[in-house]
């Protein structure tokens, strides 16, 4: 037989509206890093000194994508929410 185990979600559905929030260590862990990489491109591809936003803009879209897609993996199902109801 196989044993069930339940899946610890790393994100959780928000009570309002739409989106997740870090319910883990592994979940905050993951905010932590997208923060850390969010300020280093804004270090290095400076908007200010840089006359070329591209690099700077898609730094962040890549980062923001790549958070939504671990959130998605990782997190329940996103759904519209209003006071914990669908």
């Amino acid at each position: 037989m196989k044993k069930e185990t339940k899946r610890e979600y790393w994100f959780k559905n928000k009570t309002y509206g739409w989106g997740w929030y870090p319910a883990t260590k592994e979940g905050w862990a993951v905010l932590l890093v997208y923060v850390l990489l969010f300020f280093a491109v804004i270090l290095i591809f400076n908007p200010e000194t840089e006359t070329n936003l591209i690099p700077y803009l898609g730094g962040i879209a890549i980062l923001t994508i790549a958070l939504i897609v671990v959130c998605w993996k990782t997190g329940e199902k996103p759904e519209w929410m209003w006071a914990g109801k669908p």
